[in-house]
């Protein structure tokens, strides 16, 4: 003989509520998520003898115990300041059981509610920042870590450390630009400590010379990378031609240069040159051709339909590099979710169906 259990009573729900010390206007809440969990755990709740009946009633008695852990959370959240919107989506994804997890569950708020209203869920990050007793730098970068970087890892983890990283260096007589690049890199890459020190070196190194932030960070993350790896020499020969048509930065490490250099003259003065010395000679051509394009090619913000035109077909335009470069630079910039869109249609033009069927992200992170 079959039986089919039932749920909770409103009576029983009630007294379990009544426990948690939570606000009787959240009852409501309450009963929605127990009912949502008992479906779940109980599917169709029909036992066809009786040990069958035992374990629903277990299971029943499951739903109500994590609910109670549920609305307990859900209460914590509301007196964080946060609004019913936040709370809900905080509790509406697995039971978080550590530090990782909560942060998992602090994203999904943050994404799900910026589908809905984004000014709230801008405004309900900047609350949950402060909840933690953190400074203002640990602030800024916890929030700049969900809003700008859709950073996945340990988004708590990850903002002590830079506040923690940048504090050091302030201290230790470093420049804020520097010691914000330091700490950034550090804590959202986890690289090593060289390769930090280098990042941050070319990152202040480009902003004083007038590029901007993202055109700052790539520079910095290729000399990092190439430093990093004793690869100096490769550096170099990357831009050799760069170098060539730059000779006057030697003056800084060389004396009585001539006007005109000869490739073999430019490899026997390269040779003469500390490897510091080197790397600081490539970094300063490369900004320097940096600055140069942009004035030659009169850059705005909106790269896309300056340089690409999808009605024309220009043979002598290296679509693929400028393309990539410049999603790049996107990429690491907060609008770079707008841009991809456009970006994706411009690689669909350039790799019709059956060419290539990855998009430029999948193209990029493979």
């Amino acid at each position: 003989m079959t039986q089919k259990i039932q749920p909770h009573t409103d009576e029983e729900l009630k007294l379990s509520f009544e426990q948690t010390g939570c606000p009787s206007q959240f009852f409501q809440k309450f009963k929605d998520v127990y009912l949502k969990l008992f479906d779940e755990f109980c599917e169709d709740g029909v036992a066809v003898d009786e040990s069958e009946l035992e374990y629903l009633k277990e299971t029943k008695n499951d739903a109500l115990w994590l609910t109670l852990e549920k609305i307990k959370r859900f209460l914590k959240e509301i007196n964080f300041g946060h609004c019913e919107e936040w709370a809900s989506l905080i509790i509406s994804s697995a039971l978080y059981y550590n530090e990782r997890e909560y942060c998992d569950c602090i994203h999904h708020a943050y994404d799900e509610l910026s589908e809905i209203d984004k000014e709230l869920a801008d405004r309900e990050i900047q609350i949950h920042s402060k909840t933690f007793g953190e400074d203002e730098l640990f602030e800024k970068h916890f929030v700049s870590l969900i809003v700008d970087y859709q950073f996945y890892g340990n988004i708590i983890e990850t903002a002590k450390k830079y506040s923690k990283d940048y504090k050091r260096l302030i201290k230790e007589g470093k420049s804020p630009i520097y010691a914000h690049h330091y700490a950034d890199r550090s804590a959202f890459c986890d690289d090593t400590d060289l390769y930090c020190e280098k990042y941050a070196y070319a990152a202040e190194r480009a902003l004083s010379q007038g590029l901007n932030e993202v055109q700052a960070r790539i520079i910095a993350d290729e000399f990092g990378e190439y430093i990093c790896n004793n690869h100096t020499i490769f550096y170099c020969d990357k831009y050799f031609e760069y170098l060539m048509e730059n000779v006057k930065y030697l003056s800084k490490f060389l004396n009585d240069l001539p006007n005109e250099i000869t490739r073999g003259q430019m490899e026997n003065l390269i040779v003469s040159l500390t490897e510091e010395q080197l790397a600081d000679f490539v970094l300063d051509t490369v900004i320097a051709h940096k600055k140069n394009k942009n004035c030659q090619n009169n850059q705005t913000s909106d790269v896309v339909e300056e340089k690409i035109d999808l009605n024309k077909e220009d043979d002598s335009y290296d679509s693929e590099k400028d393309l990539i470069d410049d999603y790049k630079k996107y990429k690491q910039n907060r609008q770079y979710k707008q841009a991809e869109s456009k970006y994706d249609a411009i690689w669909d033009s350039m790799f019709p169906e059956g060419d290539d069927d990855d998009s430029i992200t999948d193209y990029l992170t493979r």
